[in-house]
């Protein structure tokens, strides 16, 4: 009998019984939003984004308390931290060791400005290995953060940014270039509470 109680929830979270809103697992993003991300035990944040989401988050990455997901597909590689109330919309996709800090928006999805029905369109946002994103950062849809880049904080990224590059400002643009040395750590970040 436990059991099958369990089994209607988890199936109502992955939103086996919806009857409206079909294309869109509404509920349990909200869910995720506004209950499992504020829950201070990393484990129980992974398992329903893997689990619950369909996420591709690697075991050895990180996501902080408070972090907003509206993404249909997004995927993280290992070693990568993202920091508290960053917030992500679209398609993402982050690669290997990288640092995503505080309060970073990563918006994947805009509207059509020519469109009469205001639709919405949606880009892919690709971090790539050992990028490292400001605090209060918006990258904008369509943008591949290169290898090793570093956005500084509070910067506005509306192009491509290639490896190594360091960018900022609003809109960002290119102000120095970083070591490709100095890409070879391992973040190796897991705390206890959190």
């Amino acid at each position: 009998m436990k059991f099958k109680a369990g089994q209607k929830i988890i199936d109502l979270l992955r939103g086996k019984h919806r009857r409206k809103y079909t294309g869109y697992p509404y509920f349990k993003i909200y869910f995720f939003n506004y209950i499992v991300s504020y829950i201070p035990f990393y484990c129980i944040r992974l398992w329903y984004l893997k689990k619950v989401l369909g996420y591709t988050i690697a075991d050895s990455a990180f996501i902080h308390l408070g972090c907003f997901i509206l993404c249909q597909h997004l995927e993280i590689g290992e070693d990568t931290v993202i920091g508290p109330c960053v917030r992500m919309n679209g398609d993402i996709f982050i690669g290997k060791h990288c640092s995503v800090t505080h309060d970073v928006f990563l918006e994947g999805v805009t509207h059509d400005k020519n469109s009469p029905e205001f639709k919405g369109v949606s880009s892919p946002i690709i971090i790539e290995d050992y990028a490292w994103i400001g605090i209060r950062s918006v990258i904008l849809p369509g943008v591949t953060i290169g290898r090793g880049a570093i956005v500084g904080a509070n910067s506005t990224v509306t192009k491509t940014v290639s490896p190594l590059d360091i960018v900022a400002g609003s809109p960002a643009k290119t102000i120095g270039t970083r070591d490709i040395d100095a890409c070879q750590y391992v973040h190796g970040y897991r705390p206890p509470w959190c």
